[in-house]
């Protein structure tokens, strides 16, 4: 009984090398040259028609993803646009209150005596986290509170005013002299004097800034109609390219269809061909110079889907 001889190092050590395995493709008979050259072109032209199935496959869903991402996109824009919107006009709005009630001028008293929830309401606004928010957005933010807060004790100190105007009228003061009744009203008359100066005055701001709003509208009145004349013009070319783009799909449809009748007849004629050398020597001019044509068409076609 023979011995196995050992195997050497190498050879174990080293993997084994994986060989490449192409797919056979079968052409069938061959007789001539230009039969050769005919079952060429049309692997060819059954590959680059894979690859442009492909291609086609990809571009669809490569435009369906950006056209989601570019809606979604239109969503996010829209709703940051209407929140910018939004708070600017509250910080407006917040702003011209804080104009209406003098909000700088207050009392050490009136400080003092804060109520328990207003002094509960600013704690809360200053305890907010920020670490979520960037440099610009608390920016914004900390506006917004520090305007929030000067209307809350402006409401206070509004509240405690009346207060004392009601005690005096009534002639309630608990714990301390009652002030003089004249004096209060003077001063509640200098008030509201004052607080109907502030209201002049914010009448005019309105009055200049519904002028300078007007003016701006009618500026962007004209850029939308400007706007909508070009994108009027661009729909137009858009339905031309479409329209081209439809005449470019009808001419390829057309020269698919003239290149599986160029197929089917070259099928023919290699059967007709086959049979008439089977049956004798003598070549078939007729038969060559039809696949001759045949080809040139196929040539033809290939080169038209390449350009």
């Amino acid at each position: 009984m023979s011995k196995r001889p050992p195997d050497n190092g190498d050879s174990s050590s080293q993997p084994p090398i994986k060989k490449v395995q192409f797919e056979p493709i079968l052409i069938g008979p061959i007789s001539t040259l230009e039969e050769m050259d005919m079952k060429v072109l049309q692997f060819q032209n059954k590959k680059l028609a894979q690859r442009l199935e492909q291609r086609h496959r990809m571009e669809a869903e490569l435009r369906q993803r950006i056209e989601q991402l570019e809606k979604r996109q239109m969503q996010d824009d829209a709703v940051l646009n209407v929140v910018n919107r939004y708070w600017n006009q509250l910080n407006e709005d917040i702003r011209v209150l804080l104009q209406r009630f003098d909000a700088e001028t207050a009392d050490e008293s009136e400080n003092k005596n804060e109520s328990e929830a207003t002094t509960s309401f600013l704690m809360q606004l200053s305890s907010w986290d920020k670490e979520e928010l960037d440099d610009k957005l608390a920016n914004r933010v900390q506006v917004s509170k520090r305007a929030v807060s000067k209307v809350v004790q402006a409401f206070d100190r509004l509240s405690q005013r009346n207060e004392k105007i009601t005690l005096a009228l009534k002639g309630e003061f608990d714990g301390e002299e009652a002030p003089n009744i004249d004096e209060v009203v003077r001063r509640a008359n200098a008030e509201i004097q004052m607080e109907n100066r502030n209201l002049q005055a914010i009448n005019i701001q309105l009055h200049e800034k519904y002028h300078t709003i007007s003016l701006k509208m009618s500026e962007l009145q004209d850029t939308i109609t400007g706007k909508d004349t070009l994108a009027a013009e661009l729909r137009n070319q858009v339905d031309d390219l479409q329209y081209e783009l439809n005449k470019v799909r009808a001419r390829n449809d057309k020269l698919e269809h003239h290149l599986g009748e160029a197929v089917e007849k070259l099928k023919a004629f290699q059967q007709i061909h086959g049979t008439d050398e089977k049956g004798s020597n003598k070549p078939n001019t007729f038969v060559a110079s039809s696949v001759s044509q045949t080809k040139v068409k196929i040539l033809f076609f290939f080169t038209k889907i390449r350009a």
